[in-house]
């Protein structure tokens, strides 16, 4: 029945759950029998989608001896299942539920006991520290990051060897100090996980989350007027950004597709291109069909060559490679048109806007681009009476010019050759 009940991968089906449970139960007093219970408690996590489950999963690990080498970790899972009980109450938005309140109030009490009463976990061991990140969470969740940061506090007074810098605490200080909008600790704390020589998933998490905290930093002032301070935190980013690059061991190509569009939107386009190219060789290195997956990929990189207006053989070649296999995508024209206007073929180009602005949404944020850029095209060619007429109509027919900026942007068309 054990070997049943024990297998190298568990089956979660129905067999092997009332196997444990009959171990567990037949030999209660004995270390395989406390181990089942532990290995019950798991399976019935696993499967758990409601709140009678996570209890019925806690109160299972709750029995979990002393005996059982897993005893530690049973006490942190069994406050972990409490508190998932609490966030099943939350989303149901029935946070207010005495039944809710009285789950996490188990929870913390749960994973505080961990920290403090138990005896040292053996090596190789983390359940402390996995408790310590369920707590903090806990009070991130609540909006209490002070009372987060109390609980490293705890757990490194209760093992003081922790205080040296244990990877997984500093990940958890790292996270407060990001919800907390504290990023330069943060930047301090993951330096610190850099020079402890943390596995590269938590330095790549590290620098990918504090790389974000900053581009949003940076969007916020420079949405509140604050320029140069935003233009400040959107270098900082970039930076943490490739920091990340060399710690991207799984899933790379996922993971090299969420840096490049982030250095994209940051504006770091030499490095986006890096990037690209990196992921175009880990296609090529995996056997899978560049062209089918990376079509939307290489319009991003043409897109940075367009933004640094540098449009070298290579670029030429792209952009000719995705016209011939997709021909009728607009942002691939677009593109197109961008490189005639950059070489002064306006005849070429206009061409291409015409093709945009009857192959798109009128009104949409394409549409409006391909008129300027037709209205453009006529003014250098040295034709200002039809760049004139087809701003005229625009205004005639859409008076607001779909919104402030594209009215601002017609109209200093329109000053530049019109003087």
């Amino acid at each position: 029945m054990y070997a049943k009940a024990n297998p190298r991968k568990p089956e979660l089906d129905q067999g092997y759950v009332e196997s444990l449970k009959e171990l567990a139960d037949k030999y209660p007093d004995t270390t395989e029998g406390t181990n089942a219970r532990y290995y019950y408690g798991e399976a019935l996590k696993e499967r758990a989608d409601s709140v009678e489950k996570w209890e019925a999963a806690a109160r299972v690990y709750a029995q979990v001896s002393e005996q059982s080498k897993y005893y530690g970790r049973a006490r942190y899972l069994e406050g972990l299942c409490y508190y998932n009980v609490y966030r099943l109450y939350s989303s149901k938005r029935d946070a207010e539920n005495p039944k809710a309140a009285e789950a996490l109030q188990k929870a913390q009490q749960k994973l505080v006991e961990v920290i403090q009463n138990l005896p040292p976990p053996k090596a190789g061991e983390s359940w402390h520290v996995e408790a310590a990140q369920a707590l903090a969470d806990i009070h991130l969740d609540l909006k209490n990051p002070q009372d987060a940061l109390k609980v490293v506090d705890m757990v490194t007074k209760k093992y003081p060897a922790l205080a040296v810098g244990d990877p997984k605490l500093l990940a958890i200080r790292l996270k407060i100090y990001i919800a907390i909008g504290k990023l330069e600790e943060a930047v301090t704390v993951v330096d610190e996980l850099a020079q402890k020589k943390a596995e590269s998933s938590v330095l790549l998490r590290g620098y990918m989350t504090l790389g974000d905290a900053y581009q949003k930093e940076g969007d916020r002032l420079k949405n509140a007027g604050k320029l140069e301070e935003g233009e400040k935190a959107h270098k900082t980013a970039v930076g943490l950004l490739k920091m990340a690059v060399p710690h991207v061991k799984d899933d790379p190509i996922r993971m090299l597709k969420w840096l490049a569009t982030r250095l994209y939107l940051l504006e770091d386009y030499k490095t986006c291109i890096e990037a690209l190219d990196a992921i175009e060789k880990g296609y090529v290195v995996s056997g899978l069909k560049a062209d089918s997956q990376l079509w939307g990929l290489r319009i991003l990189k043409a897109k940075c060559y367009k933004a640094m207006e540098y449009w070298p053989a290579e670029a030429l070649r792209l952009l000719d490679q995705l016209a011939e296999q997709y021909a009728q995508v607009a942002s691939i024209k677009m593109l197109r048109a961008s490189v005639h206007e950059t070489k002064k073929e306006w005849e070429k180009a206009l061409e291409l806007w015409y093709e945009v602005v009857n192959g798109v949404k009128p009104r949409s944020p394409d549409w409006w681009e391909a008129q300027y850029h037709r209205a453009k095209c006529y003014y250098e060619m040295g034709d200002i009476e039809r760049g004139n007429q087809i701003i005229k109509q625009l205004k005639a027919l859409h008076p607001k010019m779909s919104d402030a900026e594209t009215k601002k942007k017609f109209e200093d068309l329109w000053g530049k050759y019109n003087k």
